[in-house]
């Protein structure tokens, strides 16, 4: 099917170039009388192949093994944090900082990247879950830059990029997508995940992916979280 496809497109290319109508008078037939002609029959039987670029792998990083490369993001507005080994994950516990900079504490952890293109990611899955009251869960790139560190307000009106999370303890996925911000970035050098709450909260980290863009679509068929403008859906 793709190359008949491929076919019949290339043929129109050729015909609009050389000004030559899809349609011609059959021989012998009364003026005006137009046959059919196949588009695919003026060009070589050839298939017409390439290799569309290879889609980037997911980025994934499982906390059921130590990852010292993970650590916790410190900047005077974050609370503190202490992170504690799980079987399975790591905890993330949330203490109010020496100097507390409003309502709410927002703390996190931070991994370093190399040689990657912001263009080519779209989102961050979180693996998580939590007993306590927590805000909502984050993530934020590039943390050197100015700006760069969520926002409190977006743990408390639940913004797309805040997804609200939930405290029966149970496993959930929480999928965050990447905005980019003025001026558009053009390396993903470092990312963090934060949670945000009203109090002293503990968040057990199971796994973080990093989503290459388009990567959301590549099964045939299946469910999964869509972002447009501030509304994400299932």
């Amino acid at each position: 099917m793709l190359p008949r496809l491929v076919h019949v497109l290339l043929a129109v290319s050729l015909l609009a170039a050389a000004g030559l109508p899809a349609c011609r008078q059959r021989p012998g037939g009364p003026a005006g009388e137009a046959a059919l002609v196949h588009l695919a029959d003026l060009v070589p039987d050839e298939a017409v192949t390439g290799r569309a670029p290879a889609p980037h792998r997911e980025v994934r990083w499982r906390f059921d093994r130590p990852r010292p490369e993970w650590r916790p993001a410190r900047a005077p507005q974050l609370a503190e944090v202490e992170l504690e080994r799980l079987a399975d994950g790591v905890r993330l516990a949330l203490r109010p900082p020496a100097r507390p900079q409003g309502p709410l504490l927002v703390g996190g952890i931070a991994v370093d990247l190399e040689g990657l293109r912001f263009a080519d990611w779209e989102a961050v899955l979180v693996r998580a879950r939590t007993r306590d009251r927590v805000g909502g869960l984050a993530v934020a790139y590039n943390l050197d830059e100015e700006g760069a560190l969520p926002d409190p307000m977006l743990f408390v009106v639940g913004a797309s990029g805040a997804p609200p999370v939930f405290s029966d303890g149970s496993e959930q996925t929480y999928a965050i997508p990447l905005r980019p911000r003025r001026p558009r970035p053009g390396g993903l050098r470092s990312l963090g995940v934060f949670a945000g709450a009203p109090g002293p909260a503990r968040v057990d980290i199971l796994s973080v992916a990093l989503v290459p863009r388009g990567g959301a679509f590549r099964e045939a068929r299946g469910a999964g979280a869509v972002t447009r403008g501030e509304a994400t859906r299932w």
